[in-house]
């Protein structure tokens, strides 16, 4: 069939049957089960992983990820509660998201946790941004760089960290943080497709089908050959069970990402080889 063809001409398969280890065979089923959205199994493969070992942080932390993403924020919440329980040195991504989640509702722990991410981890990007933010929202003073203008923006973040932020922040329904981040960087950076696309996953969580869809047709028109804008029209027209413009757009999605031959993209490409497998069983 068509999609055995596309599966067979992706190039080497991810290097992960000879070395994977029952942990990582849960992992992979919970993910292809999420998806295909079939968030019940997904839940049954992550909570065997963490049977497997309770005081394995990644295991909870993968866990509470998946929640965020298929919308038990409070699950979420108390997985990664978990973490950082179970890690004494602390867990820097766990507390990021939790920093990032607490945003608009509890300024004081929001800003402990990110500054407690960044002391341990000074490299990481996104935490240093979203301290930044929060700073600038709270009006307490935002440590500058030596060599920073005197621009009005909170502090120098690059168009990349930004969206590297604002996709983190839609993945565990920051949704709060995300439109106040949004908002910055289009404001500094202009309408770049990135954020249009960002603008497009949040529109598509408060249900806004038709303004998410008028967001990537303006993505598409800036950047026509980007595999994630023809992914996420794929995503919206399913939300929509409009399976055969689904189908399509995950098509060229598919096409797009073959043609940059770029290893890093294979993770991407299964993701949507598997919902356009899903398509076509829809139809």
């Amino acid at each position: 069939g068509t999609l055995n063809h596309i599966v067979e001409t992706t190039g080497e398969p991810t290097p992960q049957a000879a070395a994977e280890t029952e942990a990582d065979t849960l992992k992979r089923i919970a993910t292809d089960y999420e998806l295909v959205g079939n968030t019940s199994a997904a839940v049954k493969y992550h909570q065997r992983r963490v049977g497997l070992n309770k005081s394995e942080a990644s295991y909870w932390y993968d866990y509470g990820m998946f929640c965020y993403r298929t919308g038990d924020a409070a699950k979420g919440d108390e997985c990664l509660e978990e973490v950082l329980s179970l890690v004494n040195c602390g867990h820097t991504q766990a507390l990021l998201a939790l920093g990032c989640r607490a945003f608009g509702q509890n300024e004081e722990k929001s800003r402990t946790f990110l500054e407690e991410c960044v002391q341990k981890d000074p490299s990481n990007a996104l935490a240093t941004a979203a301290l930044t933010i929060v700073l600038h929202e709270s009006g307490a003073d935002v440590p500058q760089p030596s060599s920073s203008s005197s621009s009005s923006s909170p502090s120098p973040i690059t168009p990349e960290t930004y969206d590297s932020l604002a996709t983190f922040l839609l993945d565990i329904r920051a949704t709060a943080f995300a439109e106040r981040l949004l908002s910055t960087a289009i404001l500094e950076y202009g309408g770049r497709w990135e954020f249009i696309i960002n603008t497009a996953r949040l529109n598509t969580f408060s249900g806004r089908l038709r303004w998410a869809e008028d967001n990537a047709q303006r993505a598409l028109d800036l950047s026509f050959t980007s595999p994630r804008v023809w992914s996420l029209f794929g995503h919206i027209y399913s939300l929509q069970n409009n399976w055969e413009e689904a189908i399509t757009s995950y098509k060229k999605a598919v096409e797009l990402y073959q043609e940059s031959g770029m290893k890093e993209t294979n993770e991407e490409l299964i993701k949507v080889l598997l919902k356009l497998g899903h398509s076509w069983f829809k139809m």
